[in-house]
This record gives structure tokens, C-alpha cells and sequence, in this order.
């Protein structure tokens, strides 16, 4: 049995389904920079930075606090834990 020749629209169908994986994983980098961000400006790492700097901190403060006191590698950190320990979610986040 011949298997028949590729329509143009499966063609079109697997170029729309690149675009949307592609566009996933720019989301997923951009959910990650925002879960950073809400780190660096939480009310605990707003405090660490004041103790720091030993008064009250701005938005730009905080994050350079974060950024100088290790919060991405903590947060890569946890991030490596979680997808140990619970691989099931991770599974359903993955973008081929």
C-alpha cells in the first residue's frame, strides 16, 4: 500500500504547529523572568535589601539585591528540585 503524498494542507497544519511551539517556549521563559521579578519585589526580599541597606528600599534596590545575593541561582535552584519531585508536572509543561 502506497502512503499518499503529503496534502499542502498538512504542510500548513505542521508550519502553524512549529509557530505555536515556538511561541510556548517564549512564554515559558518569559512566566520564568516573571516569577524572578515577583521574587525580587516580595515583601521578603524587600526586607533582606532594607536590612542590607539599612532603610526602606525602591523596586530597582530590590531587584539588585536579588540579583547580587544569589536569588536566580535559588530560584534555579528550586526550580531543578521541584521538577525531581514532581516529574508528573513537569511532564504536562513540556514544550517539544
Amino acid at each position: 500500500m502506497k502512503t499518499p503524498a503529503p496534502s499542502r494542507y498538512q504542510g500548513m497544519l505542521r508550519n502553524m504547529m512549529q509557530k505555536v511551539i515556538s511561541q510556548c517556549r517564549c512564554l515559558k521563559v518569559k512566566n520564568r523572568k516573571l516569577e524572578q521579578l515577583v521574587e525580587a519585589l516580595s515583601d521578603d526580599n524587600r526586607w533582606f535589601a532594607a536590612q542590607h541597606y539599612s532603610r526602606a528600599v525602591t523596586e530597582d534596590e530590590a531587584i539588585s539585591y536579588y540579583l547580587a545575593h544569589g536569588g536566580p541561582e535559588g530560584f534555579a535552584e528550586r526550580m531543578q528540585k521541584h521538577q525531581k519531585e514532581h516529574p508528573w508536572y513537569v511532564a504536562h509543561q513540556k514544550v517539544a
